[in-house]
């Protein structure tokens, strides 16, 4: 019986992770997009992204968890100050190097 329930909850566990995985892959991909275009600097304060992040979205931040981010930036001892410091985060969120 704990077997299952374990089972049940760890498929749970996983589905959100992948879909919070996907709203860091989009969020990403925006990001990387506006750099790439000069619309966005490397340099420029994390927040800056939000408005790239936001495209065609209306509503806060979908997919992407900023205290999420915070807190994983605290566990692996990154920072979380500028776009550049934003991609690696998704990027080490996401799996990707």
């Amino acid at each position: 019986m704990n077997s299952t329930i374990t089972k049940t909850f760890r498929r749970i566990g996983d589905f959100f992770r992948a879909q919070s995985r996907k709203g860091y892959e989009e969020a990403l991909a925006h990001i990387v997009t506006a750099v790439d275009s000069g619309k966005l600097k490397s340099t420029d304060k994390a927040p800056a992204a939000t408005r790239f992040i936001d495209v065609g979205v209306f509503g806060p931040l979908d997919g992407v968890d900023w205290a999420e981010l915070h807190a994983l930036a605290e566990e692996n001892k990154m920072r979380l100050a500028t776009v550049s410091d934003l991609m690696a985060l998704l990027r080490l969120a996401i799996g990707t190097k």
